[in-house]
C-alpha cells in the first residue's frame, strides 16, 4: 500500500495516470471477492509499466504487476496447470525486468536508494519462479534451483524484511523440499521468518504472515520439534476460530490469511501430529 502511495504522490500531476493506478490498487484490494479483480490490476499495471519512461516508475509497475498476477495465478485450480504456468512466466519475467532496470549488476543496485525496491522485485521473481516449480513438479524444475537461491541470497543481502522475511520465508520452504538440501538449514530460516514477524492478536503471539505460519509448522513436523509445533498450533488455531480477529491481524492480507486458514483446517497431517503430540 505505501508502494502505490508513494506513486501517486510522484505522479500528482498526471491526473490520468495516477487514477489508473488508484484503479488497480482498489481491484487488487478486491482480490479475495474475484481473483480476476488481481488478473484486472494486474494488466492495468503491465499497461501502465509498457508507456511508461521514468525507470523508477516502470520498475515499480512491474513490480506490481508480477504481484498481482502471481495472486491471481496462485489462486487457479490445480487442473489448470499450463495456464498457471504460463502466468507465472508472466509474473517472474516481469519482475525479472523490473530488477534489470534497477540495478547495476544482479544483486547490486543502480542507486542506494532503490535498495528496498529492488529486493521487492527479486521477491516477486522469486515467488513466481518458486510457484512455477510447485506447478511444474520438484524433479522437473530442479535447474531452477540456482537461479532461485541466488536470487533469494540478493535479496537478503538487500533488504530481509520485505514481504515479512519473504527470502527466508521462500528459502526455507525450499531447503525442506528439494532433495538432498539441508532441512535444518531450511527450519532455520523459516524461524527467522516466524520469529522477525510476531504480533500480537486477541489472546496470542504468532506471525503476521499466514503462510509463514503454515510452512513452519510443516517444517516443525518434519523435524520433529513437537513442544515448539504445538504452542505454535495452538495459537494459529485459536485465530482460525475467532473471524472477528482476522482483519486486525494482517489487514492487507486477509484474503491470504483466509486462504491459509481454510488450508490450515484442511490439513490432516498437522492435525493428527498435534492430536498424538500436544
Amino acid at each position: 500500500m505505501k508502494i502505490i502511495f508513494a506513486l501517486i504522490g510522484l505522479l500528482f500531476s498526471f491526473s490520468t495516470l495516477a487514477i489508473s493506478i488508484e484503479e488497480a490498487q482498489t481491484l487488487y484490494n478486491q482480490r479475495g471477492e474475484n481473483i480476476n479483480n488481481a488478473r484486472q490490476a494486474a494488466e492495468i499495471f503491465s499497461q501502465l509499466a509498457s508507456s511508461e519512461r521514468e525507470v523508477f516508475l516502470r520498475a515499480e509497475l512491474l513490480t506490481l504487476f508480477a504481484q498481482a498476477i502471481y495472486y491471481y495465478g496462485d489462486q487457479l485450480p490445480e487442473a489448470q496447470k499450463e495456464e498457471k504456468l504460463a502466468i507465472f512466466e508472466r509474473g517472474y519475467s516481469a519482475a525479472e525486468s523490473a530488477a534489470n532496470l534497477l540495478a547495476l549488476s544482479p544483486g547490486v543496485p543502480g542507486k542506494i536508494e532503490y535498495k528496498t525496491a529492488l529486493a521487492r522485485a527479486y521477491y516477486f521473481f522469486c515467488s513466481n519462479l518458486g510457484k512455477w516449480g510447485e506447478v511444474k513438479g520438484v524433479l522437473n524444475s530442479l535447474g531452477k534451483w540456482p537461479t532461485l537461491k541466488e536470487h533469494l541470497n540478493y535479496i537478503l543481502n538487500l533488504d530481509e524484511t520485505v514481504l515479512d522475511y519473504g527470502a527466508n520465508r521462500i528459502l526455507g520452504r525450499a531447503y525442506m523440499k528439494i532433495p538432498y538440501e539441508s532441512n535444518k538449514k531450511g527450519l532455520e530460516l523459516l524461524r527467522t521468518a516466524y520469529e522477525k514477524t510476531l504480533v500480537k492478536v486477541g489472546d496470542v503471539t504468532l506471525s503476521r504472515n499466514s503462510t509463514t505460519i503454515i510452512f513452519f509448522l510443516e517444517s516443525l513436523r518434519k523435524e520433529n520439534e513437537k513442544k515448539t509445533f504445538c504452542s505454535v498450533y495452538s495459537s494459529f488455531s485459536s485465530l482460525s476460530e475467532n473471524e472477528s480477529l482476522w482483519s486486525e491481524y494482517n489487514a492487507e492480507r486477509l484474503p491470504e490469511t483466509k486462504n491459509d486458514i481454510q488450508e490450515f483446517l484442511e490439513n490432516e497431517f498437522l492435525a493428527e501430529y498435534f492430536n498424538d503430540n500436544c
